[in-house]
C-alpha cells in the first residue's frame, strides 16, 4: 500500500472538516475526489502534506506514520502537491521555479521537466509574467522535480477554459499518471471522467460514497451533495 488514512478527524473549532476519514491508494493508482466547496477536499491534501495536524486518527506512507511529520519531510519522502490557487514565486524566472531549494537539479533534468510542460522556451521568463495556464503547466512541473510516488492536484483545471481545460487533462494523462499515483481534487465532472477510474465524494467533511466515476454521477448522493438537487 502506498498511502492510507485511518480515521482522519480535523476540526477547526466546532467544525469538523473531516471525519473519521479512511483512504487506501496503491501505487500507480488515481483517485478522484468530488464534492461541493467546503467538503475537505483540500483539507484532505493538507493532511496528507503536513500543512495540518490531525486530531485524530494517522497518515501512513509506503508503510511510515508521517502524521507528525513536517511538510518538508513529507516532500522528500514523495509526496507533492499542487493548489487550487496557484502558488509559484512570481519574481524568479520559470527555471528557477522548478528547481528544489535543497535537493540542486542539473539543468539537463529542468530542462527535460520545461520541455515536457511545453514552458523550454521560457525558462529566463519571470513567474509573474505567465498566462495562467503556464503557471499551472509550471506548477506541475516543480511538483515533478523530485520524481514523486504520489500527486495531489488540486483542481488544476480551475480558471481555464474549454481548450486549456483539455489541454490540462491530456498534460496530466501524459506526465503525471504513467509513473505516479495521482490524487485528483476537481469539480468538472468530464476531467473526472476521463482520467479516474475511481473517485471518492465527499460531504461535509466525511466520504459519502466510492467508486467508478459513472456509478458515483448517477447517484442521489452525488445530485444531492454536489449539484444541490433533490431525489
Amino acid at each position: 500500500m502506498l498511502l492510507q488514512l485511518e480515521g482522519v478527524t480535523i476540526r477547526f473549532g466546532g467544525v469538523e472538516a473531516l471525519r473519521d476519514l479512511d483512504l487506501a491508494l496503491e501505487p500507480g493508482q488515481v483517485l478522484g475526489l468530488m464534492g461541493p466547496n467546503g467538503c475537505g477536499k483540500t483539507t484532505l491534501f493538507n493532511v496528507i502534506t503536513g500543512l495540518v495536524r490531525c486530531d485524530a486518527g494517522r497518515v501512513v506512507f509506503r508503510g511510515q506514520d508521517v502524521t507528525r511529520l513536517a511538510p518538508h519531510a513529507i516532500a522528500r519522502a514523495g509526496i507533492a502537491r499542487t493548489f487550487q490557487t496557484v502558488r509559484l514565486f512570481p519574481q524568479m524566472t520559470v527555471a528557477d521555479n522548478v528547481a528544489p531549494v535543497d535537493a540542486p537539479t542539473l539543468p539537463g533534468q529542468i530542462d527535460e521537466l520545461l520541455a515536457a510542460v511545453a514552458l523550454a522556451h521560457r525558462r529566463e521568463v519571470l513567474a509573474a509574467e505567465l498566462s495562467l495556464e503556464d503557471q499551472r503547466r509550471l506548477e506541475i512541473a516543480r511538483a515533478l522535480a523530485r520524481s514523486p510516488s504520489l500527486v495531489l492536484m488540486d483542481e488544476p483545471t480551475a480558471g481555464l477554459n474549454a481548450r486549456e481545460t483539455e489541454a490540462m487533462a491530456a498534460l496530466i494523462r501524459r506526465i503525471v499518471m504513467p509513473t505516479r499515483a495521482l490524487i485528483l481534487s476537481e469539480h468538472k465532472g468530464h476531467v473526472i471522467a476521463d482520467l479516474c477510474p475511481r473517485v471518492m465524494l465527499l460531504d461535509q467533511g466525511h466520504k459519502v460514497l466510492q467508486g467508478p466515476p459513472q456509478e458515483i454521477f448517477a447517484s442521489s448522493a452525488f445530485r444531492s451533495c454536489h449539484l444541490g438537487v433533490g431525489n
